[in-house]
């Protein structure tokens, strides 16, 4: 892990948030005009910033919903940008363990061509695990893309995630 960490550079680098899937107004269905827009303006946003600002590193989370997504289009765009690197940051092992065997599938797919995988936590899930996992992103990410609009609560891990940005003075940019 130590070698992974040190491959990474917050000056180059960017993570994402946004809600839980099913908190999106259209129920996680990835069909939907509006959440082909978030990954369009995913996509349009991980090439500006790739040529605009040279951030290359990409920190997922890999949850279902914006981290998939994001992850997801970092490894399309690797084909066209082959210096991109996607580094996932899971909270425990486990995390996928209760996800339908075709979101499993597309999780260890997401790992397998990842860069690097950091585990923050043990292997199952603990207390506190999913606050640490939002502060390593943080901190290790210059950039915070942030996709929620309409969907974010006042008390979410979305709001968490933000506030820890803006303490930190990371700059965050909102899409959708």
């Amino acid at each position: 892990m130590n070698e992974i960490l040190n491959s990474i550079k917050a000056e180059t680098a960017a993570t994402f948030i946004g809600p839980h899937i099913t908190r999106y107004h259209f129920g996680g269905k990835e069909d939907h005009p509006d959440c082909m827009q978030i990954k369009k303006d995913l996509r349009e946003t991980i090439v500006t910033l790739y040529r605009e600002t040279a951030i290359y590193q990409y920190l997922s989370g890999v949850s279902l919903g914006i981290d998939i997504w994001a992850a997801e289009t970092v490894l399309d765009l690797k084909k066209e940008y082959p210096a991109l690197e996607l580094y996932c940051v899971v909270p425990y092992s486990g995390q996928a363990d209760k996800w339908s065997s075709k979101n499993q599938a597309r999780y260890a797919h997401i790992l397998h061509q990842s860069t690097g995988v950091i585990q923050i936590s043990a292997d199952t899930y603990i207390p506190g695990c999913s606050r640490a996992l939002n502060v390593f992103l943080v901190e290790h990410a210059h950039i915070l893309i942030a996709a929620f609009g309409r969907e974010c609560r006042s008390k979410s891990g979305s709001i968490h995630r933000i506030n820890i940005a803006r303490e930190n003075g990371n700059r965050i940019i909102f899409i959708n």
